[in-house]
């Protein structure tokens, strides 16, 4: 599966909540599709325990999730978008 890295594809502008959610090793490793994170972690049954330079090795030096999480970040914020995490949620609501 491939993800959608076209942030013009996203509906931000319309009313109602989003919710965003990505795996952080996705994000990290720059995962241009699940086939990719799949080749990176199947071996390791914790990534506590997976050696980071090994993980580094295989991080995606094409266009990635990560690049397009950044980039969506960015746009929020040149926008003035208002974001909250999940934790402020809990706290707060």
């Amino acid at each position: 599966m491939k993800f959608g890295l076209d942030l013009r594809r996203t509906t931000i502008e319309q009313p109602g909540l989003k919710i965003l959610n990505a795996h952080p090793i996705l994000i990290y490793l720059n995962s241009p599709s699940d086939n990719h994170r799949w080749s990176v972690t199947w071996r390791y049954q914790n990534l506590v325990d997976a050696p980071k330079a090994e993980i580094d090795a295989e991080r995606n030096a094409g266009r990635g999730i990560g690049d397009v999480w950044r980039e969506m970040l960015a746009d929020f914020s040149a926008r003035n978008i208002r974001t909250h995490t999940l934790k402020d949620a809990l706290i707060n609501g």
